[in-house]
């Protein structure tokens, strides 16, 4: 476990490779918050408004592929916005 400032991989990493990655998002003021997603052949982003993993809702989604920090190639890459409370 730890505290990440990012969750991009190398760009490059390797063919057929995957990563999952679960943890909890601090908001660090509360307001509005929209998120991203960008990835090579299919990634999902789900977020949840508890700490139950089973309550998490998907929020954005590639289904196809996209180079790296390529934000607008889909608009299911882009979530809706989403409400957090500070800390």
């Amino acid at each position: 476990t730890g505290t990440l400032t990012s969750t991009e991989i190398p760009t490059n990493a390797a063919e057929n490779y995957a990563t999952r990655l679960r943890g909890y998002i601090t908001a660090p003021t509360t307001g509005n918050y929209t998120f991203w997603i960008a990835g090579d052949d299919q990634c999902e982003l789900y977020l949840s408004t508890s700490d139950q993993p089973g309550g998490a809702t998907k929020i954005a989604h590639v289904y196809g592929w996209t180079n790296s920090r390529e934000w607008n190639k889909f608009t299911s890459q882009k979530s809706g916005v989403v409400w957090l409370v500070a800390g």
